[in-house]
C-alpha cells in the first residue's frame, strides 16, 4: 500500500525557527509515524520538517496490514445519520483521498448499520444525541473496539457526565481540544511562521480596496443565547462606535452569494464572539475571519488564540476593561491605515498550510494504535469534561468593569 503525505505536518501551535527551544504541539503518534517511516533517529522533528519543505509531496512505500477498519456511527449527527460527507457507498473519499492524507482511501470504511457493530472498529457517539448509556456499559465488545467521545460544542452546551454513568464507556476523545486524542476543530488549517519573509511582497493594501466608508465592525449571531454574554456586551459597545449585526439575532444578510464573505471584504473588523466561554474553545468564527486574509478578528473566547497565529493579528476583548475602551481603540485603528495594516503584517513571514481532515486522523490513529497494541479506557471523562471547572462568564461588575468569573 502506498501512503501519501503532503509538507505539512499536525501540529497544534506555531513553528519558529529563530527559538532555541521550540514548543510545539503534535499528537506523539503523528511524531512517532513520520519518523518510522523516514527511518529518523533523532530527537529532533523540527530539522526533518524543515527539511521537507524542499519537497512538497513525496511518495513512502509502508506496510500496513491488508484489511480496512470498519467505523460504525453509533448515532447520528445533528439528526444526519452519515454525519459529514461520506459518499453513497460509505466511503469518505473527501477526506482519504487528498494530498494531505497519509493513508489510502480504502483503508477505513463508515457504516450505520448497527448490524455490524461486532464486525466494527470504532463507534462514533455524537454526546449531543439521545444515547442509552445502561446499553453501552453492558454491550459485549471485542478488545480492539473503540468507543469515541465526539463533540464540538463547549461542555455549556453538552450533557452533563459522570463517572458512574459515563466512565469506562469511551476509549478516544474526538473534541475541538488541543488534548483530544483525535481533533475536530472547525479549522483544519494552521500557519507555520519563520524568522524571515515567506511572502516579502505581499499587498497589504489591497485588503482595503473592498471597504466601504463607516463600515467598520461586524457580526454575524445566530445563537441569541449563551453565557458569554456576548450581546448585552455588543449592544454596549454599538453606543460608542458602528457595528452591523447580521444573522438571527440581528439583520438578515444582503442578497449575496455568501455572507461572511461579504462580511469580511466589506468591514474592517469582525467579532468573533463565542456564545460559550470555555477553555481552548474556539470556532469558525475565529478561524473563517482568519482565513479570509481580509479582516482582523476581534476575539471573545477562553481559546489561546496565540497558539494559531501571533497576538499581533487579532484583538483580544479581555485586554480592555470596558467596551467604550474597545471601541476608542477600534476607532483608532479605523482611521490610522498604517496601524491597522500592522495587523497583517504577521502573514509575510506565514505559510499556510492544511492538516488532514478529521475521518484521516481517525483511521490513522486505528492503524497506528494496533501496532503499537495501545487501548485505553477513560475512567474520569467527567473531569475531563467539565462545565463547572472549564468554563467561565463574562460580565460586568458594579463599577462598569466587564471581568471573567
Amino acid at each position: 500500500m502506498k501512503l501519501y503525505y503532503n509538507q505539512p505536518i499536525p501540529y497544534y501551535t506555531i513553528f519558529s525557527n529563530n527559538q532555541t527551544e521550540i514548543t510545539i504541539r503534535i499528537r506523539n503518534y503523528w511524531i512517532d509515524y513520520i519518523k518510522k517511516i523516514n527511518n529518523i533517529k533523532t530527537n529532533s522533528i523540527l530539522d526533518f520538517i524543515l527539511q521537507s519543505l524542499q519537497t512538497p509531496i513525496q511518495t513512502i512505500n509502508y506496510s500496513w496490514p491488508n484489511k480496512t477498519k470498519l467505523i460504525l456511527y453509533y448515532t447520528k449527527f445533528f439528526g444526519n445519520a452519515y454525519w459529514y460527507n461520506a459518499n453513497e457507498n460509505g466511503v469518505y473519499a473527501n477526506d482519504l483521498n487528498s494530498n494531505n492524507c497519509p493513508i489510502s482511501v480504502n483503508a477505513c470504511h463508515v457504516t450505520i448499520d448497527h448490524k455490524l457493530f461486532s464486525q466494527s472498529d470504532a463507534s462514533l457517539l455524537h454526546l449531543r444525541e439521545s444515547i442509552n448509556y445502561k446499553k453501552l456499559n453492558n454491550i459485549t465488545r471485542h478488545s480492539n473496539q473503540r468507543f469515541i467521545f465526539f463533540l464540538k460544542e463547549s461542555p455549556m452546551h453538552s450533557p452533563t457526565l459522570s463517572s458512574e454513568q459515563h466512565g469506562r464507556i469511551f476509549n478516544y476523545t474526538q473534541t475541538y481540544r488541543p488534548d483530544s486524542d483525535i481533533t475536530a476543530t472547525t479549522l483544519r488549517n494552521f500557519f507555520w511562521l519563520f524568522n524571515y519573509k515567506i511572502y516579502p511582497n505581499y499587498n497589504f493594501e489591497s485588503i482595503l480596496k473592498t471597504k466601504i466608508s463607516g463600515k467598520i465592525l461586524v457580526a454575524i449571531v445566530s445563537n441569541c443565547g449563551g453565557s458569554s454574554s456576548r450581546l448585552h456586551y455588543i449592544n454596549e459597545l454599538k453606543k460608542y462606535i458602528s457595528v452591523d449585526v447580521y444573522g438571527k439575532c440581528g439583520r438578515p444578510c444582503p442578497k449575496v452569494p455568501n455572507c461572511r464573505q461579504f462580511a469580511y471584504s466589506t468591514y474592517k473588523f469582525y467579532l468573533a464572539f463565542e456564545n460559550s466561554l470555555c477553555e481552548e474553545y474556539v470556532t469558525e468564527k475565529f478561524f473563517l475571519a482568519l482565513e479570509s486574509a481580509q479582516i482582523i478578528p476581534v476575539v471573545l473566547g477562553w481559546g489561546r488564540y496565540d497558539h494559531y497565529i501571533p497576538s499581533t493579528g487579532y484583538i483580544d476583548v479581555r485586554n480592555f476593561t470596558t467596551p467604550r475602551e474597545l471601541a476608542t481603540y477600534i476607532d483608532y485603528l479605523d482611521k490610522n491605515t498604517t496601524a491597522y495594516l500592522e495587523y497583517f503584517q504577521w502573514r509575510q513571514y506565514a505559510l499556510h498550510i492544511k492538516m488532514p481532515k478529521y475521518m484521516c486522523e481517525l483511521c490513522l490513529k486505528l492503524f497506528l494504535d494496533d501496532k503499537d497494541h495501545k487501548q485505553q479506557s477513560l475512567e474520569h471523562i467527567d473531569q475531563y469534561w467539565n462545565r463547572n471547572t472549564q468554563c467561565h462568564a463574562y460580565k460586568k461588575d458594579k463599577n462598569g468593569t466587564w471581568i471573567m468569573k
